[in-house]
């Protein structure tokens, strides 16, 4: 800092010696320091001039300045700053209101379909079901124009032949296969 507050000097000096020397017509033809740091300026008739240097010696220190010690904003949206010194400083609100909703955006691309799950694990075994009932066997007799089905819970169904005809069973159209009944099977009707 001191180097440059002298090298400004100088160049004031300078430009002092310059104004000077061409208001009364002397021109300078060098310039030099001595051994007490004074400008001296030679002119072209030979003729110095010592211009002393001024005085460039530190001044008294200035006084701390104030600077920030804290800022916050407190619960009314206000900017509160503390100064070094201890002051405080209320700066106002800076918190603004919150903003309109924007218009919604438009509806993203469909995204690719993502890679299939891993199997489940096995489920536990079901309850048995119940045995269900199945034919065993069929009889047919002819003499008595019977059919017997027997089933696998040994239960029995019987059904009789019936036959259209005219005769002891003419009354209901129905005989069991009398002397005058006609050829050809009709219906089954079960037997009791």
């Amino acid at each position: 800092m001191k180097i440059k507050v002298i090298f400004l000097a100088t160049l004031l000096v300078l430009s002092l010696v310059m104004v000077v020397a061409c208001s009364s017509g002397e021109l300078v033809a060098d310039f030099s320091v001595d051994e007490n740091g004074n400008l001296v300026a030679v002119y072209g008739d030979g003729s110095q001039k010592v211009i002393e240097t001024p005085d460039v010696s530190d001044g008294a220190a200035g006084k701390d300045g104030v600077g920030i010690a804290n800022a916050e904003i407190n619960s009314k949206g206000e900017l509160i700053v503390t100064l070094t010194d201890g002051a405080t400083l209320n700066l106002g609100v800076v918190n603004g209101e919150d903003g309109k909703d924007g218009a919604p955006g438009k509806d993203g691309a469909d995204g690719k379909d993502g890679a299939d799950g891993k199997d489940g694990a096995a489920g536990a075994n079901g309850y048995n079901g119940l045995q269900g009932t199945g034919i065993e066997s069929i009889a047919y007799d002819e003499t008595t124009c019977q059919l017997t089905i027997t089933l696998t819970n040994g239960k029995t169904h019987t059904f009789v032949c019936g036959s259209v005809g005219t005769g002891s069973g003419a009354d209901t159209g129905i005989s069991n296969g009398g002397a005058n009944a006609e050829r050809g099977w009709s219906k089954l009707y079960p037997a009791g």
